[in-house]
């Protein structure tokens, strides 16, 4: 998934290797036509570390920059393409998330470099309370979506790198 930047409002843009049932529409722009090295290079385009992916008509750049996690998106491709088997289980594997070992204090609190670091942090965190309306909104799409799993179990995997 990239993030499709050269449209009036950004969106989402799904790189699928499955054709989607002609009665059922996704909420989500995407295509079967791109190979998959096109797919990595225009779904890892993140800004300030790669240049942003022309494909076709489109200008991609890294899909974490709308959608850091992707779960719901993946139950509604899920429900598109099976609407009546039952969804059992959702694992959601994250990349991860950094925890330094000591804190560097030689910044003062106000300085540009901390407020810099604090907005990585904040835009990368995909575990904190600063994604909390993102993991609401999650969590309300598969209690309305999916019963089933609401009151089922849930699994998530999280590794922390020092």
């Amino acid at each position: 998934m990239s993030t499709l930047v050269n449209v009036p409002r950004v969106q989402n843009f799904l790189f699928r290797n499955y054709n989607l049932p002609s009665v059922r529409q996704s909420h989500y722009a995407g295509s079967t036509q791109h190979l998959v090295r096109e797919a990595i290079r225009a779904s890892s385009a993140a800004p300030g570390y790669y240049e942003e992916c022309r494909l076709g008509d489109g200008v991609h750049q890294d899909g974490g920059l709308l959608t850091n996690n992707p779960t719901a998106i993946a139950i509604h491709e899920c429900r598109l393409l099976w609407p009546d088997t039952p969804l059992q289980c959702v694992i959601s594997i994250g990349t991860g998330k950094f925890e330094p070992t000591s804190r560097d204090d030689s910044a003062s609190l106000s300085s540009f470099k901390r407020k810099v670091a604090k907005l990585v942090e904040s835009a990368t965190d995909t575990e904190g309370k600063k994604l909390l309306d993102i993991v609401t909104y999650n969590e309300q799409v598969i209690e309305t979506s999916l019963p089933e799993i609401a009151a089922g179990d849930k699994f998530s995997f999280h590794s922390i790198c020092n």
